[in-house]
């Protein structure tokens, strides 16, 4: 953060506002709010056209990082970019923002993405009022991602582990 704040130019600060690592994110905000600039319309001008092909990644998580709720219809469209890493943070940045819409909701675990599918099939935030992921993911609401209906939002050596562990193998009580 002491880097960023000491940069002469807060352009340079605005370059790292759609990093790919959170706490870069933080301090790029700050240091751009120090040089007078507001971070959330700035993201917002970025989420505006989501055909853009050269649209960040980090453009969608970071406004839903410090924006709003109604931020949500910036996003909305970004899990159809071309590019998968925007879909992903798109999803991550809804689930963030608690704005879920389980008609919009279903199709995400069908994308080529595994980031979006990862973000997709994760346990909606208590808020949301939505049935559990796994009823979502199982094929219950959307029909077309069965196999994820069990162990979502497990890692895969989490759910072996767990089933070697119930059969009395490595791990299970002694």
């Amino acid at each position: 953060m002491t880097a960023l704040r000491r940069l002469e130019r807060p352009e340079q600060a605005i370059g790292f506002l759609t990093d790919r690592s959170v706490l870069v994110r933080v301090c790029a905000r700050y240091a751009v709010r120090q040089y007078g600039t507001d971070p959330p319309p700035w993201y917002r001008d970025r989420c505006a056209d989501p055909g853009d092909p050269a649209l960040p990644a980090g453009a969608a998580i970071g406004l839903a990082e410090c924006g709003t709720r109604a931020d949500a219809a910036l996003l909305w469209p970004l899990p159809d970019h071309p590019v998968p890493g925007v879909r992903t943070r798109a999803v991550a940045g809804l689930r963030t923002l608690d704005v879920t819409d389980l008609p919009r909701r279903r199709r995400l675990p069908d994308d080529p993405a595994p980031g979006v599918v990862g973000e997709a099939t994760l346990a909606p935030l208590p808020s949301a009022g939505l049935p559990p992921a796994r009823v979502v993911a199982g094929g219950a609401v959307g029909g077309g991602a069965a196999a994820l209906g069990t162990g979502v939002g497990v890692p895969v050596a989490g759910r072996a582990r767990r089933r070697r562990t119930a059969a009395g193998g490595r791990g299970a009580a002694r």
